[in-house]
C-alpha cells in the first residue's frame, strides 16, 4: 500500500468539503515542495493561481451537480511563487461524518504544455514563411509582368524612333 500510495507518480490527495487537505501521499508534497505535515494545513485553492481560480469553482460546480468525475487543467502556485500546469480529476467521496469530501488526482503536464506551444509556434511560423514566399511569388509575378509590359512599349517606342529618324546619331546608338 505505501508503495502504490506514496511513491505514486500523480499526487493523490483528499479534500474537506471546506477544500482543506485531509490526507495526501508523498507525490503530492513533493509537487508542491512542502512536507506532507504542513501541506495538512492548506486549503487547496490557495495553491492556484489566482487566474484559474475561477475555473477550479467551476470544476468543483460540476463535480457537485452532476457527482461525476471531472477533470480540469490548471495553473498550479507553489508556496515558493514557482508554478506549474497541473491536470486534475475529481470525485466525490462520502466523508465517515457525513459529509462529502474531494478526491484529487494531479498530473505535472508542464512539460507537455510547453511542447504544445512550441509545435503551435512552429506551426504558425510555418504558416508565416509560407504566406510570405506566396506574397513574394505574386509580387514577383507582378512585377515582372509591368516590367515586361514596360519593356516591350520601351522596345516599340525606340523602334519607332529609329524607323522615323534613320540618319541621326542618336538612334545609331539605340539600334547597335
Amino acid at each position: 500500500y505505501f508503495d502504490l500510495y506514496d511513491l505514486a507518480p500523480v499526487a493523490y490527495c483528499t479534500l474537506s468539503d471546506k477544500g482543506i487537505f485531509i490526507h495526501a501521499n508523498q507525490t503530492t508534497a513533493t509537487l508542491f515542495g512542502l512536507s506532507r505535515q504542513a501541506l495538512l494545513q492548506w486549503v487547496f485553492y490557495r495553491l492556484i493561481l489566482k487566474a484559474d481560480q475561477h475555473a477550479w469553482h467551476q470544476h468543483c460546480q460540476q463535480l457537485i451537480s452532476s457527482g461525476a468525475p471531472q477533470t480540469c487543467q490548471l495553473r498550479m502556485i507553489k508556496p515558493d511563487g514557482t508554478t506549474f500546469w497541473g491536470h486534475l480529476v475529481s470525485t466525490l467521496q462520502p466523508a465517515p461524518d457525513g459529509s462529502v469530501q474531494q478526491r484529487v488526482v494531479i498530473s505535472d503536464i508542464s512539460e507537455l504544455k510547453r511542447l504544445s506551444l512550441a509545435d503551435r509556434k512552429a506551426e504558425l511560423a510555418r504558416s508565416l514563411l509560407q504566406a510570405q514566399e506566396q506574397n513574394k511569388r505574386r509580387f514577383s509575378h507582378h512585377l515582372h509582368d509591368l516590367t515586361s509590359a514596360n519593356l516591350a512599349s520601351l522596345r516599340l517606342n525606340l523602334e519607332l524612333m529609329i524607323a522615323t529618324t534613320p540618319n541621326s546619331r542618336h538612334t545609331q546608338v539605340f539600334s547597335d
